[in-house]
């Protein structure tokens, strides 16, 4: 890479939905927006061309907005899965149920992945005991397909 290129202005754009949204240098349109439902900053992240986001992110976000609180048992019961697993490595706190967990986490991106697919980042609260630990729960088509967990 040149180095005008590391210090060229990145591009923008302005979104109905999400403000303004700037590329990142690995091709996603970031920005950040306060999540209605949880009412907590989120970054939203968009792949897309040069000239802008695609149109369905919108809507994508709009729709996990409405049923974001249908979907949370969902996502709490399949990341205390695989949070509780025999493979999951780590010495965070130990809830005693979905909700316990989902209790401890806090909503930091959502993805918008393809028209019928997210992905959402979520990590403990501060405080929680394990603040360097993340969950990357996969929705497509509303219904939850993966969950990875890094620490």
């Amino acid at each position: 890479m040149r180095m005008s290129a590391f210090f060229r202005k990145r591009r923008q754009h302005q979104h109905p939905t999400f403000g303004l949204m700037q590329r990142d240098r690995g091709g996603s349109w970031t920005a950040e927006v306060v999540f209605p439902p949880t009412e907590t900053a989120v970054l939203v992240l968009q792949a897309g061309p040069e000239a802008g986001p695609e149109e369905w992110g919108g809507p994508l976000y709009d729709q996990l907005v409405q049923r974001y609180d249908d979907l949370a048992p969902r996502l709490g019961q399949a990341i205390f899965e695989r949070y509780t697993s025999p493979e999951a490595v780590g010495d965070g706190p130990t809830p005693s149920s979905a909700q316990d967990l989902m209790r401890a986490l806090v909503l930091e991106y959502v993805g918008l992945d393809g028209p019928e697919a997210l992905s959402l980042g979520m990590g403990f609260q501060d405080g929680a005991g394990w603040d360097d630990a993340t969950f990357t729960v996969v929705v497509r088509r509303w219904q939850v397909a993966e969950v990875w967990m890094d620490d």
